[in-house]
This record gives C-alpha cells, sequence and structure tokens, in this order.
C-alpha cells in the first residue's frame, strides 16, 4: 500500500538552476521569505533594483541569494549566478506561481499572486463586446437614421 503522502501528480515545487544544478523549493517558503526578510521591503527593493540604484540593488540581490539560497557569480570557481540571473529568479518565481494557480482550485492563492503582481483572474466584461460597424460605432451608439459608414 502507497504512503498516503506518496502523489504521482506533480508536487508544485518551484525549480530554477542555481548555477550548478537544478534545485526545486516549496513556493509558500520563499514567498514568506520574500515578504519576512528582515533586511528586504520586497515591493520597494525590488522597484529599485530593476532601475539599477545602488546600494539597494546590491542589498536586494545579497537578500535574494538568502532567500533562494544560490550565490553571486565567483570568477575564479566559474560557479554561482550573475546578479542579472539572480534577479531574474523573482520573474521565474512569479512564473512558477500563474502555472500553479492555474492548475490549483479557485481562491487558494489569490492574494499570493496580487502582492506579487501576478493575475489572479482573466480580464473577463461584464457582457460580450458589441461588433462595431465600419464607423467604429457599434449598432447601438447609432442615431436613427444615421449612416453604418458601409
Amino acid at each position: 500500500m502507497p504512503l498516503p503522502f506518496t502523489r504521482k501528480k506533480p508536487r508544485g515545487l518551484f525549480e530554477f538552476h542555481d548555477g550548478t544544478k537544478i534545485r526545486r523549493a516549496d513556493p509558500f517558503v520563499i514567498w514568506r521569505k520574500l515578504f519576512t526578510h528582515p533586511k528586504l521591503n520586497f515591493q520597494e527593493h525590488l522597484a529599485l533594483a530593476e532601475q539599477g540604484q545602488e546600494p539597494e540593488t546590491t542589498a536586494t540581490i545579497e537578500c535574494l541569494c538568502e532567500i533562494f539560497g544560490v550565490s553571486r557569480w565567483d570568477e575564479a570557481a566559474q560557479t554561482g549566478l550573475t546578479d542579472w540571473e539572480i534577479l531574474a529568479l523573482v520573474g521565474q518565481f512569479q512564473e512558477c506561481l500563474e502555472l500553479l494557480k492555474k492548475s490549483s482550485s479557485p481562491g487558494q492563492m489569490p492574494f499570493l499572486l496580487s502582492v506579487l503582481g501576478c493575475s489572479t483572474s482573466p480580464e473577463v466584461p461584464d457582457e460580450p463586446p458589441k461588433p462595431s460597424l465600419d464607423s467604429g460605432k457599434t449598432a447601438d451608439e447609432l442615431k436613427p437614421g444615421e449612416p453604418t459608414g458601409s
């Protein structure tokens, strides 16, 4: 009899390359670390790092190294990730969360995704769009007797 925690389905782990090998991590653990790190105001510092402002860029990269468990590029050892690759981990993490959201039941992660800037639901209009006529107006916008442009 299989153990209750064994699964044949994908586990929903975040996979990323650390400069040497593929690593896996629990996305919720990473998310908590991003928002509870004592030296990182995630949203503010990431925006400044993307603009290349110092000392925030260096501080953000150092914090992301701790959070993701990676090291910065070491020229002598030829290992680690470049600063650009470390910042790109955040985008890869957001993509992972988007995929997890699509594969999970509704309502499980909307707050988590909204805080990271991921869309939480597709844009769905209240009603279907009305076809426009050659004039660029919809049939509802035309006044009686106004030409349709055709």
